[in-house]
This record gives C-alpha cells, structure tokens and sequence, in this order.
C-alpha cells in the first residue's frame, strides 16, 4: 500500500444493520494483510465531550425525538467528529488506512430526516459545509451503507444488551420505528446522490440477515473494486 496518502473508509447504516461485527472483520483482514490501520467509532459517547452529549440527547434528557431541532442536535455529532479532527488528519498525512464506524452520513441521515422532505437538501448541503469545511473532517475514499430495513433493525436492537448512554436496550431514535422508515430512506437516497457512497443489501428477500462472511466478501470486493485495496 502505498505511504502517500491515508484512505479512510466509513461502515454506514441503521443500528441493527451488522455494522459492529463488519468493522471488525474488516478491520482483522487489514492488520493481517500488513495495512496500517488505526480505526474510530462514532459517537465517542465517553471518551468526548460532545460524545456524552450526543448520550444524554439519546437519553431524551433534551427532548423526544422531533422535539429538537436537527440544526441543534447534528451539532452535537458533529463536535463529537471535531474533536478527533486532528488526529484523523494526522493518520492521513502518514498514510494510514482509517476505518470509521459512521462518519458523517450518520448525521446527514438521521437529522435531516426529522424535516419535511423539501428541506432535506439544504440542510444536508449546511451540514456538509459545517463538518467539512468549519471543521475541516476529510471527505471518505468509500462509504458503505449496509442496507437492512427499519423492522429488521428494531428486531436486531431488541436482542442487544442495554446502551452505556441510555440504560435501556434502545435510544430515542431507535424505539421510533416510523422516524427510522425515513431515516433508512434518507440512507437510500445518499447512496444515489452523493460521490463515493455505496449500498450493500445485507438480508435478504425474507428480511433474515444474510451470513457474515458473505457480506465481509462483497465489501472487500467493493474495496478493491475501488482501488482501495491492493488485492483480495
């Protein structure tokens, strides 16, 4: 791989989706294969001052879900980002492979589907211009988006052990299950709009999560489909 310049690769998608137990076999594939690879996971609900934050907002301590408004709560996410700024750019600068476990289509996603549809695209254009160039994040090589229905989501969530931010086994956002149908239509049309983003289907027609290892293929295969890869 090449020293000159880091890639960075974001996993995207519903909580539920598989996006944890890809970023770990991806992230075990790139150490095996000698990549240099640092990866960060978004929110830091502990480990940043806006991360906990973002916790106490899914804790409803702030309002429900509509309660508050998008331009508000996506600041918190995007000051999570912003106080890792520095070191991404480093990793970059040194040639790193950085994976991110959501990025900024999380909040592009989930906040702009709060609003009417006809105020959807200005205010995922203000929040581009807000964490890429105020807070100068750097733009992804690739984002990923595993694609799994809102009800399938909820199903998976409702298996997991209760949040370190909430004490319960779902958040403000994730016991919405309508808000999440838009959520996962706002996804969509991100993977049709916007550079760089790709869906990948991970169930299948009966709404089953499709094996692992199936899904890990198909992402290394888009990685180096990419060029993103030096081979698979």
């Amino acid at each position: 791989m090449s020293n000159a310049k880091g890639k960075l690769i974001v996993l995207e998608g519903l909580d539920g989706s598989g996006k944890s137990v890809q970023f770990g076999l991806l992230s075990d594939y790139l150490l095996k294969n000698d990549y240099p690879l640092m990866t960060v996971d978004f929110p830091d609900y502990q480990g940043s001052f806006f991360g906990r934050l973002v916790g106490r907002y899914l804790n409803g301590e702030f309002g429900d879900v509509y309660e508050v408004n998008p331009y508000v709560s996506s600041l918190l996410y995007a000051g999570d980002r912003m106080e890792s700024q520095p070191k991404l750019a480093g990793w970059l600068a040194e040639g790193r492979f950085v994976l991110a476990n959501r990025f900024v289509g999380s909040n592009m996603a989930y906040h702009s589907a709060k609003l009417p549809p006809e105020q959807r695209s200005d205010f995922i254009a203000w929040l581009k211009r807000l964490e890429f160039e105020a807070n100068r994040l750097p733009v992804p090589d690739l984002v990923i988006y595993l694609n799994a229905s809102a009800a399938t989501s909820h199903r998976m969530v409702a298996q997991k052990a209760a949040r370190v931010y909430t004490g319960s086994s779902h958040d403000i956002h994730e016991r919405n299950q309508t808000f999440l149908e838009v959520v996962a239509g706002q996804y969509l049309w991100l993977c049709e709009t916007e550079p760089g983003w790709q869906r990948l289907d991970v169930t299948d027609e009966a709404g089953n999560m499709r094996p692992r290892e199936e899904i890990h293929a198909q992402i290394l295969a888009l990685l180096a489909e990419r060029k993103l890869l030096d081979k698979v």
